[in-house]
This record gives structure tokens, sequence and C-alpha cells, in this order.
């Protein structure tokens, strides 16, 4: 009997629902492959937060972290919608699609146990297979997209096409055997000019070490020290105040 082609396609996408996008210290095998993780956190400067969104544009993802391993090959850290190299059946991919959320004032986490999706190949298809990471120094790239408004939803932002990222080195598994933190903060949007001054935050000049003039911009909130040195101290440098 020949299904209709809207039943298959439903089929397909149900058959892939299981498949895609597991926590990755939920999946047996290579979930968890070290009772040590590491958590990466990405923060943007207080007050700051919604100037940026989590997900690139039309990636129908709101995906943050990269794991780069030693030789440069980036790991999958979710799997794909591919077959998995354990029974090679082909799957479908489901049809909906996330859209990019502003960063917060709590950044955005995610904690790794060691686990990836190693690519390979079966019956001529690609295929993932459940893998654990081998000791070494590891990069985590961590990106965000600078807002240029609101989105088509309340929750939802619309981001510029080039990310900011923070890049951090860190060894895996985490030294001495305990948990280790990684921690990434982005405050220059991508164009290359610097955050404003928000209103009720004090403006104030500064100078560079090389003695060209600036400005800096301090949260009264934070209690800890400001530098008449641009860079210095816990202020951040800015291009003036927001809105003027």
């Amino acid at each position: 009997m020949r299904l209709p082609l809207s039943l298959v396609a439903a089929l397909a996408v149900a058959g892939c629902a299981g498949r895609t996008a597991p926590d990755v210290g939920a999946e047996a095998g290579a979930g968890v492959c070290s009772a040590s993780p590491v958590t990466f956190t990405l923060h943007a400067p207080p007050g700051y937060a919604d100037q940026y969104c989590v997900g690139a544009p039309s990636a129908c993802s709101t995906e943050w972290l990269t794991v780069v391993a030693p030789d440069g090959t980036p790991l999958a850290l979710d799997a794909p919608c591919v077959a998995s190299c354990s029974d090679c059946q082909p799957v479908g991919c489901p049809t909906s699609c996330a859209l990019p959320n502003p960063l917060g004032e709590q950044g955005v986490q995610r904690t790794w146990s060691g686990a990836y999706h190693a690519a390979s190949t079966c019956n001529g298809m690609a295929c993932a297979a459940p893998a654990c990471a081998a000791p070494g120094h590891y990069t985590a790239k961590m990106c965000v997209y600078a807002r240029v408004g609101a989105g088509p939803i309340p929750l939802a932002c619309n981001p510029v096409a080039e990310p900011t990222c923070a890049t951090l080195g860190f060894d895996w598994p985490p030294p001495d055997g305990g948990a280790a933190a990684v921690e990434g903060h982005v405050g220059v949007v991508p164009d290359g000019g610097l955050a404003c001054c928000p209103s009720g935050w004090s403006l104030y000049g500064c100078t560079y070490p090389d003695g060209g003039a600036g400005q800096a911009c301090h949260n009264p909130q934070l209690g800890c020290a400001s530098s008449t040195v641009c860079g210095e101290g816990c202020d951040m440098v800015v291009e003036g105040a927001c809105g003027g």
C-alpha cells in the first residue's frame, strides 16, 4: 500500500523527534563521560544584556557554545539529525525552528561532562555515534549577536549577522578530579564600536595608557573602584551616553 506523501513526512518527523538535541548528561553510554564536569557561562555587563541575542539569524538554533578539540575539530555536543551509527536507519528532521532570544541579565550556562557525537558513515549515509572527549587542551567559543530591535514575538529579538564571541582555553578533563568553570564576557558590539552608558549610571572622562582621551561608565550599584585610566578599575569604556 502506498502511503500519502503527507503521512510519510509526518512519520519521518516523528521518527526523528526522540533523536535530536538530547541533554548531554541524559544519554546512556557517552552521556556522562566524567564525574568532573566543566560549566560554561557567558555574560554581558550589568545593564547591557538586552543588547544581545542568543542565536544566529535564520539558524533555527539558540546554540551559543562551541567546544573545539585540540586538533581544531568542533565537537557536536547535541545529536545531529542524522542516522545513529548503531542501527544505520534513515531519520527525518523536525520542522520546528528556534528563534533568537535575549541574552538576559543572568547570561547563559551549560554543563558538559565530555560527551559528544562523533561523525561517521554507514551504508553510504552520514551517521553519528556517542563518544567521550579525549584528554587535552580544548577551546570554548561562546557567541551571541548584537540586537537590532524587537523580534516578531515578545521573547524573541533580531540579531545582526556577525557574532560577538568570547574564546577561552580549558583542559579536559578538569585537573585534580574536580569540576571546572569557564566564564566568558562580551561587552563590545560587532561593528567595533563601544557600548553606551545607560541612564542613571555615571559617565566620566578617562585617559588611555597612550595618552588618548576616552569615556568610562560607572554602575553605582556595583560598589567597586573606578579609575581615571580607561580600561582599568571595574568600569566599562563607552562611546557616550545611551540615546545621546
